[in-house]
């Protein structure tokens, strides 16, 4: 649920309803309930990444022509059959998003980054290497670029929290 002061993914800013009889309509969000808000839409955003149609982007190396990318298997699963072949990055980004949001990512890093790379290292690990390889640099790549995004994430929700209770105060 969008508060006012929000911003849209569109850019445009959400705004209080004043309904007949000049009632305003507000919705109190807690911090959480923005961060659900914000991980769903990260969700999302990750989910139709390199979709055709959607981005221009087409879809290399997944399920040509697919609308939908499949669900990303439970973290023991990928423990122990790695990633599938063809979507190699596009899951260790997604399973490394999926970890970071469950350890949490604070401004000055994350309290165990070890825990999160580890896990990823042994999905890398049981990740066959054919037919052609799936390096720990790339996988580490993906690692690193969704911890900076997680972070960034955690930032704009703070900010929308921030600017929520700002309006909330001021009426």
């Amino acid at each position: 649920m969008p508060v006012p002061g929000s911003e849209h993914f569109s850019g445009d800013l959400y705004e209080p309803v004043i309904s007949p009889g000049n009632i305003t309509r507000v919705v109190i969000a807690t911090p959480e309930m923005i961060a659900d808000i914000a991980a769903d839409r990260a969700d999302c955003d990750a989910t139709m990444a390199g979709q055709p149609g959607l981005n221009g982007q087409g879809n290399p190396g997944g399920d040509a022509g697919s609308s939908r990318q499949p669900d990303l298997r439970p973290t023991g699963e990928l423990l122990a059959t790695g990633l599938a072949h063809g979507r190699r990055s596009r899951d260790m980004y997604r399973l490394a998003l999926r970890l970071w949001r469950q350890h949490g990512v604070t401004p000055q890093g994350a309290p165990l980054p070890q825990t999160v790379e580890l896990t990823c290292f042994r999905v890398w690990q049981a990740t066959a290497q054919h037919p052609e390889p799936f390096g720990w640099p790339e996988a580490l790549e993906c690692i690193r670029s969704a911890r900076r995004f997680v972070q960034d994430q955690e930032q704009k929700q703070r900010a929308l929290a921030s600017r929520a209770s700002e309006w909330l105060a001021a009426r």
